[in-house]
């Protein structure tokens, strides 16, 4: 009877340390054989370190802890609010948790708790991150997609906004080029002007003989030439000699990558600066841009014609291309406020209060600074432009990251 005794008495203690240890969804037990190998960063101590056989791991809503030394058990549960045993008094105690969300000083519902450096972690209650030991913060309940984070923790966060405004923005494109000569755009100028000599009686775009000066035009064509820079050519009547040799104009050569296309067209004025001569600026103007892209470099060859009345540029010499060009008069936030995804471009709209909400736009014309806003903001809307990843993080854990939500799907 006493054994009998003793062997029940021995399952009921065995019952109420199973029942404390893994209360609430915490459960203290040995590493898995799986698990023994991986590498870990303890929650108390954050010291990295393999895990072992003597490891103690811990399972918590759904994720797996490792603890360095035995000593960290007794540390995290306390980070945690869990009291695996009786206290001083005899008394048992659970997690610290509200099934029903609580409510903050201002009467607003509070969501869950969170680390503001690691938003991952989403707790029920007040406590400590478990990776860093920064104090949780709480996230309140929101409708719909916006967000509502405590002045104190944006302060934390670094948030900052800026007023979306209409505004002239401006970029500046540098390109490195060269003084070249170019004795195939000065043959094909020369042909064009000798088909035209020996073909006067038969009309441009007519039969027969003329093919000869519709293939000379369309040579020109591939330098970048249009329509009109070949009626120009017909009035000048005679090659461009500076195209081989620098004379009171020079040639430059530049290469225009893609992404700059849109700031470099033919027609705009442009600064070139030497490093033999960094007082002087010569003045020019971009004058064709050929109309396909080198595969390799991913970019367009410029032809700049540069006024060079001192004489001082020299064949070969590299000199350094400054286009200032605008877009005009737009609606432009800060480049930084905007989140591009590769497939969706996204801002935070600040309302005040510590309230943000993601909004998707269509941009435009890039500047140095500023970018064009075509759709999804007016003229006074206020738009995070610092701390917004953090945001679209919260979103995103948030489940918000949908339709109108944050930037779910980030391009690498």
């Amino acid at each position: 009877m006493k054994r009998l005794l003793l062997v029940s008495l021995l399952f009921s203690a065995a019952a109420v340390l199973s029942s404390c240890s893994s209360h609430s969804g915490y459960e203290l037990r040995p590493a898995r054989s799986s698990e023994i190998g991986l590498q870990a960063i303890c929650p108390v101590t954050n010291n990295v370190f393999n895990v072992s056989a003597e490891t103690k791991a811990v399972d918590y809503k759904g994720k797996t802890y490792f603890l360095c030394c035995p000593d960290c058990s007794a540390e995290f549960e306390k980070k945690l609010g869990v009291v695996s045993a009786h206290d001083a008094h005899g008394e048992a105690h659970d997690m610290k948790s509200a099934d029903e969300p609580a409510a903050g000083a201002d009467g607003r519902q509070i969501a869950y708790w969170t680390c503001p450096m690691h938003p991952q972690i989403k707790e029920k209650g007040p406590g400590q991150c478990p990776i860093c030991n920064m104090d949780l913060v709480a996230v309140y309940k929101k409708e719909g997609n916006r967000i509502a984070v405590e002045p104190s923790t944006g302060r934390l966060l670094g948030l900052k906004s800026e007023t979306a405004r209409v505004m002239k923005v401006s970029k500046t494109v540098r390109l490195p080029a060269r003084v070249a000569y170019d004795n195939e755009l000065y043959l094909s100028q020369q042909e064009y002007i000798l088909s035209r000599k020996n073909f006067p009686a038969v009309p441009e775009g007519g039969s027969g003989q003329s093919g000869i000066l519709e293939a000379s035009k369309f040579r020109l064509s591939l330098f970048g030439y249009t329509d009109n820079d070949i009626k120009e050519l017909k009035k000048q009547n005679t090659p461009d000699k500076a195209l081989l040799y620098p004379s009171k104009n020079a040639w430059l050569f530049a290469d225009v990558y893609e992404n700059d296309l849109q700031a470099v067209k033919p027609g705009i004025d442009v600064t070139a600066v030497t490093d033999t001569f960094p007082s002087v600026k010569f003045k020019g103007k971009v004058m064709f841009i050929e109309p396909s892209l080198n595969p390799e470099t991913r970019s367009a060859r410029a032809r700049i014609l540069i006024n060079n009345a001192s004489g001082m540029l020299k064949l070969e010499m590299f000199v350094n291309i400054e286009v200032k060009t605008s877009g005009g008069e737009q609606l432009a936030v800060p480049k930084s406020a905007v989140i591009d995804t590769g497939l969706r471009k996204v801002v935070y709209i600040d309302f005040g209060n510590g309230e943000y909400e993601p909004r998707d736009v269509q941009t435009g014309f890039s500047g140095d600074e500023y970018i064009e806003i075509k759709s999804g903001l007016k003229d006074g809307d206020l738009v995070v432009t610092n701390g917004n990843f953090m945001l679209d993080s919260e979103s995103q854990l948030r489940g918000s990251s949908g339709e109108g939500g944050g930037a779910s799907e980030h391009k690498h």
